[in-house]
């Protein structure tokens, strides 16, 4: 296929304008027009035989280029790349266009692509950021303690239904019904619902009305919701609570012992309690690395210059943002479109609020992709393989073992990986560099 290739160099893009002459995909128009005459009766003609003026006339001959737009593209686009040299740094996701479709004239599509921002480092070496020491002996790291300490036992507790009132500590089943204004909420009928009863857990003032109720009770009271509850349906109003126990359970827990330890695998409760400690150490100072690190790359994008983000790379990084919010609401229980009306925003609005972000996240990745180069900081075909053969182990009892492993072994997912795991050794390099104690 003969093609027409005009370049042109836009801010932040590159644009190559493809002419297609009609004799050069005239092929594609037959054979589309004889396809769809095999799936249309054309009177006075068998299936496939109809001639092209009269399967234009029946079916309409933008039709007839429609159905053969994207095989002709296709091998335009296959010729373009064999004759293309492209020396410019792009993003290789093009944009392709159709300029212009008009039976029996050329066609025109452009093909766009990003250009990757030209950066200038300044100073990412040096910058003597420093890591907050993490204090064992503050109350917020004993309660934190404690507060796993409290789940274990909990998992290990033994309810009992009895036939009391109801203390803090116990648990209850109740049904609960929610109003606003006297109308009641929408989702808020909660039916056999079980849940240790203790003020941590719910609004000021919820716990203080169920002690003291039986099963077989009822009762309605109002309670001010929070101006920052997360639901803004009902963020700082009044709410009327219909509620009734049906179950009230003594919960018995057991003691803090080297019993108790044992049943989690350790001998003494010290040795238990010592783990637990570690473990939330280690959770914090992981946060806290990746809040420094957070800090240290803003600081080097600071430094340096970038020169103006593609607003289609924005755009398709704000869309992954969204994906990531839909997968993480998901995950929890919650659907999307309630999300949004709790929050009474829409998703362009949301777009909106992250498109900032999206574009810091692009600002992080092209300066640690920069630093990288610079500093040849590379990801062997060796250490490639050893994450991909660590991964088969992990998941060699798993169900589905035979498509995971499909998939860890596709081409796009080894350069995926080769992506990953050089950022993560470009910011090690960029922790060693820059973190002080």
């Amino acid at each position: 296929m003969a093609i027409i290739i005009n370049k042109k160099l836009e801010e932040s893009k590159l644009v190559f304008n493809i002419e297609i002459p009609f004799f050069d995909y005239e092929k594609y128009i037959r054979e589309s027009a004889e396809h769809l005459s095999e799936h249309v009766n054309i009177p006075g003609f068998r299936k496939g035989k109809a001639p092209y003026d009269i399967v234009a006339k029946e079916v309409g001959e933008m039709t007839i280029y429609e159905n053969a737009l994207q095989d002709i593209i296709e091998n335009a686009y296959d010729e373009f790349i064999k004759k293309t040299e492209i020396k410019e740094k792009i993003f290789y996701e093009p944009d392709i266009q159709v300029a212009q479709l008009v039976p029996g004239n050329p066609i025109v599509f452009n093909i766009e692509y990003m250009l990757i921002p030209e950066i200038t480092l300044g100073d990412y070496r040096n910058l003597k950021i420093k890591k907050s020491k993490i204090d064992t002996s503050s109350e917020e790291f004993k309660l934190k303690v404690n507060n796993a300490i409290s789940e274990l036992q909990d998992s290990k507790s033994i309810k009992k239904e009895m036939d009391k009132a109801i203390e803090i500590g116990d648990q209850a089943t109740l049904n609960m019904d929610l109003f606003l204004d006297g109308v009641p909420l929408e989702d808020g009928s909660i039916k056999d619902y079980t849940q240790l009863i203790d003020p941590k857990i719910f609004i000021p003032g919820f716990v203080e009305n169920l002690v003291g109720l039986k099963s077989g009770d009822k009762k309605e009271f109002e309670l001010l919701f929070p101006d920052n509850y997360f639901d803004n349906k009902v963020a700082g109003k009044k709410i009327l609570f219909k509620v009734e126990i049906l179950k009230v359970y003594k919960v018995n827990k057991p003691e803090l012992n080297d019993e108790f330890a044992k049943g989690f695998g350790f001998d003494k409760y010290d040795d238990l309690k010592k783990h637990i400690e570690n473990n939330i150490r280690d959770e914090i100072e992981a946060k806290e690395i990746d809040k420094k690190t957070i800090e240290m790359i803003n600081k080097i994008i600071q430094n340096s210059k970038i020169s103006p983000i593609p607003d289609r790379l924005i755009d398709l990084e704000t869309k992954k943002m969204i994906e990531e919010l839909k997968d993480s609401l998901s995950q929890s229980g919650m659907d999307f479109e309630r999300y949004k009306e709790s929050i009474n925003k829409t998703e362009e609005e949301l777009k909106n609020e992250f498109r900032p972000k999206a574009e810091e996240r692009l600002k992080m990745a092209l300066i640690i992709d920069k630093i990288s180069e610079v500093e040849n900081i590379i990801v062997t075909e060796e250490e490639i393989n050893k994450e991909i053969e660590d991964a088969k182990n992990y998941y060699k009892n798993h169900p589905d073992f035979e498509n995971i492993k499909n998939n860890l072994e596709q081409p796009a997912y080894r350069q995926q990986l080769g992506r990953v795991l050089k950022n993560e050794k470009t910011i090690k390099f960029l922790r060693e560099q820059n973190f002080i104690d």
